[in-house]
């Protein structure tokens, strides 16, 4: 069964002022900052670029014991990345590690409602060589009214932003927009939401009997894509979200996949990515560090031999645990 802990009707859903800047000095900015944040646009791109560039990915949790030692075939009785808010807190910006997506995007919404911000989580679906997967990513919207708004509270796709400091490389580094303009940075690429009406199943899913071509059809949706900076790059769809509420019980069961289960691709391999701002992305996958520059491409490979894994870690992403 779940922990109790997250399970937790009463958990808080905002940080308190407090952890407002302890976490602002986790991204590296001024402790007075949180004074001079209005709810707006330009503070939500601030502050969704500093995480993007000052935590990392990781799934050390599901590899790693704590003793250090790799983990064989871990006994998941209960989830070992913890949902709750105050666990995530105390790990990312008390122990200074990084989480996965709904770690990270919890810490962030956190934050964000602690500012002022109309903002609700959401979840994704995975989209990988062009398969479609289960709805396991946690994303988070946030609404910022503009003038084109129906009514002060009536939100219109520009007024909708995407936001997502947890995706790790090929991410969006600012908040995207639902209406489709291009978000653009000069060492990770570019990323944009598209709109797509089918009638049809999902690509890929064919063989899964649960969705049959032609059988029920696939309502709207928006799709997360992504372009490297490099000449005669094509987008690629990272994953695909509907904009409709879920509850506190829809995100447990994701996490609870995520991170139990042996066909998920956390627990299938252990991960760390941390970007930079200048030089593309650090990536290590399952003993493999590769180093991708500004335009996507890799310029250093190598593999590392599972007995130094803790060791690479803590000397290329700064991690400790």
């Amino acid at each position: 069964m779940p922990s109790s802990a997250a399970l937790q009707p009463s958990q808080p859903v905002a940080l308190t002022t407090e952890q407002l800047t302890a976490y602002l000095a986790r991204l590296r900015l001024p402790p007075t900052t949180s004074l001079l944040l209005p709810p707006d646009l330009p503070t939500l791109s601030l502050l969704h670029k500093a995480h993007y560039f000052s935590i990392p990915f990781e799934t050390l949790s599901l590899h790693f014991d704590p003793h250090g030692g790799v983990e064989t075939g871990r006994d998941h009785t209960r989830p070992p990345i913890s949902p709750n808010l105050n666990d995530i807190y105390d790990k990312i910006v008390i122990r200074r590690r990084g989480g996965y997506c709904i770690e990270h995007n919890t810490l962030f919404i956190a934050a964000l409602r602690k500012l002022g911000f109309n903002v609700r989580p959401a979840l994704a679906r995975a989209v990988r060589d062009g398969k479609w997967f289960g709805i396991s990513h946690f994303i988070g919207l946030v609404h910022i009214p503009t003038p084109t708004d129906p009514t002060p509270t009536g939100p219109t796709p520009s007024s909708i932003h995407l936001i997502d400091v947890g995706y790790g490389y090929r991410g969006p580094v600012l908040p995207l927009p639902l209406s489709g303009l291009p978000q653009s940075h000069p060492s990770q690429g570019t990323n944009r939401i598209t709109l797509h009406t089918s009638t049809t199943s999902y690509p890929g899913c064919e063989d899964d009997v649960f969705a049959a071509p032609g059988e029920w059809g696939v309502p709207d949706l928006y799709v997360m894509e992504h372009r490297a900076n490099k000449s005669g790059a094509e987008w690629t769809q990272q994953y695909a979200f509907y904009t409709t509420p879920v509850t506190r019980t829809d995100i447990e069961m994701s996490n609870w996949y995520s991170c139990t289960h042996p066909a998920a691709v956390w627990v299938r391999g252990c991960t760390v990515k941390m970007h930079d701002e200048r030089e593309g992305a650090t990536v290590f996958y399952e003993g493999a560090l590769k180093r991708y520059d500004a335009r996507g491409e890799v310029v250093e490979s190598r593999e590392v031999a599972r007995a130094e894994w803790r060791k690479l870690v803590e000397g290329e992403f700064g991690v400790r645990f």
